[in-house]
Parts: C-alpha cells; structure tokens; sequence
C-alpha cells in the first residue's frame, strides 16, 4: 500500500520543522560564559578565564568548532567581543603588546569595534611611551 500524498506532505512538513528546530550556532563562545561567572565570583579565577578564552580562540582560529557541521556549510565564527576580552585580560595582567594585538584583531574581525578598539590601543600605546609607569592599574585596581 502506497502512502499517500496527504501523509508525504504531512511527514515532509514535520521534517522541516524538526530540521528548523535543530539549534543554529552563528558565533562560537567556547565556555566562556560559565567562566566568567566563574571569575565574577572569585576574582581567583582570573588564570581560569584566561585559559577559557584562549582555547576558544585557538578552537575558532583551527575550525575545530564543536557542534560545527562536517560539511563547513556556514560554520560558526568567534563571537564578537572575544578577541577583546582577551585582550583587556591580558592589559590587566600586564602584557600590554599581547593585548594590543588582540584589539587589532578585533578591530579586524568586527569593524563595528574601531572606535573602542581605536582607543584600548591607545591606552597601550600611551602606556608604553611613558616609562614612568609600570602596568595599566594603581595598586587599588583604578585605572591610572
């Protein structure tokens, strides 16, 4: 027995909707989101955050995207803003031509960040000019 056309358009219909319900992944995160709670939390988690971030890039920058599809159709990208946070974590830290080329890269990768970008490089340049001072941040964690 044939099925028939009602019952074709009937399971057609619920595969589109199963295949539309499947979740879509635009950008890739890694685990960053649970370590930065993480280090909001305990600021102790700084070392943490930093190995989160830093596999993500790698993972991003190698295709090695998990949940990526195996054919490369629209893979996943680096979420916006990732470059950046790594950056910002390494000015902080204290390795400030490190950060800068993660503000460059953002700047690259997101167009959209040149302005705050622009400027982040500017505090590092600015910083490294001035001899005087040694790292970003007073003592009390104030930007100096």
């Amino acid at each position: 027995m044939m099925p028939s056309a009602k019952s074709f358009v009937f399971l057609f219909a619920v595969a589109i909707v199963a295949g539309a319900c499947a979740p879509q992944q635009k950008y890739y995160w890694g685990n960053y989101e649970e370590q930065l709670y993480g280090y909001y939390k305990d600021p102790e988690q700084l070392e943490s955050l930093m190995l989160t971030l830093e596999q993500a890039i790698a993972n991003a920058e190698e295709g090695q995207i998990e949940g990526a599809s195996l054919d490369g159709e629209n893979p996943p990208i680096l979420a916006p803003g990732l470059y950046a946070e790594y950056g910002y974590l390494l000015m902080i830290t204290n390795r400030p031509s490190e950060a800068r080329r993660y503000f460059v890269r953002e700047k690259e990768s997101w167009p959209e960040s040149s302005v705050l970008m622009n400027k982040m490089i500017a505090v590092i340049d600015r910083s490294s000019a001035s001899p005087s001072t040694k790292g970003f941040f007073a003592k009390d964690g104030a930007p100096k």
